[in-house]
């Protein structure tokens, strides 16, 4: 069957996406398939064994399932990074901190802490651009670190990449030897689920999301104590909830922190050098 022909079953069955991103999700889907063409991608002629896959997949999108998990893939800074429902689907705000990161450190050899690592998609991609740089990321999930290993193996490299279950809340962590610390924690209030996606809600873990403590800033408020205690003397880069920004630099007044912001124009990285 053509490409375009079965393109049209599809999104009449597809439900719960808006009609413009169907074209979109289906170019996905048959680049997931391998399915490429040097031309006009409606001429190709798909295999039933395609058609029975993406069938699996349609059904499983219905569910509002987000895609990235649906493919077991989420594109991020040009590598596909391995995801479940474990780990967070990474964002193009973490995309731009990972940017901010890589431009301004373009030395040697660093070593780099990721707390809240998730599926390792930060250290995944300022060790792929920097090959002398080493890290570990810290994450409270074994199941999440187990995907992160994945991806480090993916991208050949794990021998500097390595991952520790850690509840940073409730455990000890060493800064000693790290240049850059940098994390993207738990940072949403739940006052705040009324006004997000039921596809979020719904499919993305929840501890990933929320602190789950009533504070939204815990997290920051432990590693800047341990920041201090420790008299860190690195660089530090966090992702941060814009509706926290004050707060956020009076968390870190003593290390004298400076604020960025995403293509939004939100408040969105806190930075120290």
């Amino acid at each position: 069957m053509l490409a375009s022909d079965y393109f049209i079953q599809f999104s009449q069955r597809l439900s719960g996406h808006p009609k413009e991103e169907h074209q979109a999700i289906f170019k996905e889907l048959l680049h997931f398939h391998k399915v490429h063409s040097n031309g006009y991608w409606p001429d190709l002629t798909l295999e039933n064994k395609i058609i029975a896959e993406i069938e699996k997949q349609l059904i499983a999108l219905n569910t509002q399932k987000p895609l990235q998990y649906v493919l077991g893939l989420a594109p991020f800074y040009n590598v596909d990074i391995k995801v479940n429902e474990h780990t967070l689907i990474p964002r193009s705000e973490t995309e731009e901190l990972v940017h901010l990161i890589l431009e301004e450190n373009k030395g040697s050899a660093l070593n780099v802490l990721d707390i809240g690592t998730g599926s390792g998609c930060i250290p995944l991609i300022l060790l792929k651009n920097r090959p002398q740089w080493n890290a570990l990321g810290l994450d409270i999930d074994a199941k999440a670190i187990k995907i992160a290993q994945l991806n480090a193996r993916q991208l050949k490299i794990s021998s500097r990449l390595t991952f520790k279950k850690v509840d940073v809340l409730k455990e000890n962590f060493d800064l000693k030897d790290i240049n850059i610390l940098v994390s993207n924690p738990p940072y949403i209030d739940e006052s705040e689920k009324a006004t997000m996606s039921k596809t979020v809600l719904n499919f993305e873990p929840e501890k990933a999301l929320f602190t789950l403590t009533g504070d939204p800033l815990i997290f920051y408020k432990r590693i800047a104590r341990e920041m201090e205690l420790q008299n860190f003397k690195g660089k530090a880069y966090f992702e941060i909830n814009p509706i926290y920004d004050e707060q956020m630099l009076d968390t870190f007044k003593s290390f004298s922190p400076t604020l960025s912001k995403d293509m939004q124009q939100k408040n969105r990285f806190l930075h120290i050098s």
